[in-house]
């Protein structure tokens, strides 16, 4: 029985990633990496795969690292498109909302409404 290979480290890395794994785990923890995040791989990247993990290869720290960067790289840009499509639903509902309370002559409170809604975002 094997041990579990060491994780992937999935924030910024401050120092060298410890631990090991052969050549065969570490091919497949970055082919698998890659084809995560979406990465369709052609033949030259794939012989910069082989390159980096098979015999001799670069060590774990290495791997580990670029594993690291893909990762974490690869679900940042789609959380953030669903995240401001989530914020353009809600001001288009607020929208709606102000155009009604005009059409209802509640012209103080759809501005109000609007200027709440037009606020600078908070991060």
């Amino acid at each position: 029985m094997t041990a579990d290979p060491p994780a992937i480290p999935s924030s910024p890395i401050e120092s060298e990633p410890a631990g090991y794994c052969s050549n065969a785990e570490q091919h497949a923890i970055l082919r698998d990496t890659l084809h995560a995040a979406g990465v369709e791989l052609g033949a030259y990247d794939r012989s910069i795969v082989d390159w980096l993990t098979v015999s001799p290869g670069w060590e774990w720290a290495t791997v580990a690292t670029i594993a690291s960067w893909v990762k974490r790289g690869s679900g940042s840009p789609r959380a953030e498109l669903a995240d401001r499509a989530a914020e353009n639903r809600e001001l288009r509902r607020e929208a709606g909302r102000a155009a009604d309370l005009i059409e209802a002559g509640e012209h103080a409170q759809a501005v109000a409404l609007l200027r709440y809604i037009s606020r600078p975002a908070t991060t």
